[in-house]
């Protein structure tokens, strides 16, 4: 044993189904160095995502299966953007379990090493050849479901401890160079007459709404149009798929957009696209959700009006 003043800390997230070669060299290392060892699980602010994709709980046990208490098991708290302050908590948390303690700090390929600036030492363990990544085993893993009760019961486990989820989406009113005419859409599963404003979800790869306003005007209608004022944004309190789900939600966010060119027909999801006169479209044309926004839409050409009258 190396020094019983000293303690030995590994940091790592372990965000695999379970600990693979590479996780339990490192792991052995330390333990056979120190009598006295913390692991850190790196936690982010990020709840269960494809990166993040198991909690800080689910990794202790799968830590304490396999090496029960012969390690102090600690949740480490992401900060990206200050590596003076991770690393404070660092040190601070090392401090509060072992006050007498000097520390060794491990850490492998891709490790916390080069940003970590605390007061103890760290240490390189060179990986193993034959590694793998953990990114490939949560995408292999990804794949396919199991036939059991207790890969259920984890997804199950997930659905009830992520953050709520607010989608974001767009909702667009085509007009003509005068605002006299919109274009407005029906899906398939709408009843006859029955019309909704063109829009969707938010895409990750959208560098802001107006891109998104852009894109679905097109992939709905088939025409290039262009937006030109934001009207309202509003939580969808009555959307068919949501209303049952306590947890998900969508904020949608009403633009204005003009008419460039194109031919228009429905595509996407849309059945069809048809142009009305503003004047003739009533709030009993809309489905149930886009009715509140189409009653802001109408305030704002009012006033739009008004003020072109001036």
């Amino acid at each position: 044993m190396e020094n019983i003043k000293q303690v030995g800390v590994l940091i790592g997230r372990f965000q695999t189904p379970e600990l693979h070669n590479a996780h339990n060299y490192l792991i052995e290392t330390v333990l056979e160095k120190h009598d006295k060892v913390i692991i850190f699980l790196g936690t982010s602010k990020v709840k269960l995502s494809r990166i993040h994709t198991l909690d800080f709980e689910t990794r202790k046990l799968m830590l304490e299966e396999k090496i029960g208490d012969k390690a102090k098991i600690i949740q480490l708290n992401d900060m990206p953007r200050r590596d003076d302050l991770w690393s404070l908590q660092v040190d601070t948390k090392i401090l509060a379990e072992f006050p007498d303690h000097t520390a060794i700090l491990y850490g492998s390929r891709d490790s916390f090493i080069p940003f970590y600036c605390g007061k103890f030492k760290t240490e390189y363990i060179e990986a193993m050849d034959n590694s793998v990544s953990g990114t490939d085993l949560r995408n292999e893993v990804s794949k396919k479901p199991l036939p059991s009760k207790d890969f259920r019961s984890g997804i199950i486990y997930n659905s009830f401890n992520k953050y709520p989820i607010v989608y974001s989406t767009v909702d667009v009113a085509i007009f003509n160079d005068d605002e006299t005419k919109i274009l407005m859409g029906r899906k398939l599963g709408d009843p006859i007459g029955i019309y909704r404003f063109v829009g969707g979800f938010v895409d990750p790869n959208d560098e802001n709404e107006l891109q998104t306003v852009r894109r679905e005007g097109f992939e709905e209608t088939n025409a290039t149009i262009e937006p030109y004022e934001f009207v309202t944004s509003m939580m969808v309190r009555n959307d068919p798929r949501y209303k049952r789900e306590p947890d998900q939600s969508i904020m949608t966010h009403l633009y204005k957009a003009r008419y460039i060119y194109g031919q228009v027909k429905g595509s996407d999801d849309l059945a069809e696209v048809i142009w009305f006169d503003v004047s003739d479209v009533k709030p009993e044309m809309f489905v149930g959700e886009h009715q509140p926004l189409w009653n802001i839409l109408k305030t704002n050409l009012e006033k739009s009006n008004k003020s072109l009258a001036l």
